[in-house]
């Protein structure tokens, strides 16, 4: 497979996954369920782990930080527990 061919569909995955986790994201924003949160939280720490050079990745990361927050797994200095 050309390189041209990896490198369209890592984008388009991608694309997919930061969609499917901003909507785990938004019906944890309207439940407010903590569980929700925690679920959007591991999505969003999957999706930084492997797309480290997303043009997204500072508001993806900003966005891990407010689900860990809402879900009351943030405590002082912004570490997990």
């Amino acid at each position: 497979m050309a390189q041209e061919d990896k490198d369209k569909l890592i984008h388009d995955y991608e694309l997919y996954a930061r969609d499917i986790i901003t909507h785990l994201h938004a019906k944890a924003r309207k439940t407010k369920s903590s569980e929700d949160f925690k679920i959007a939280a591991d999505a969003y720490e999957k999706y930084l782990d492997f797309f480290k050079e997303s043009q997204a990745y500072e508001e993806m990361a900003e966005n891990f930080a407010e689900t860990l927050f809402s879900a009351g797994a943030l405590h002082g200095g912004g570490q997990t527990i």
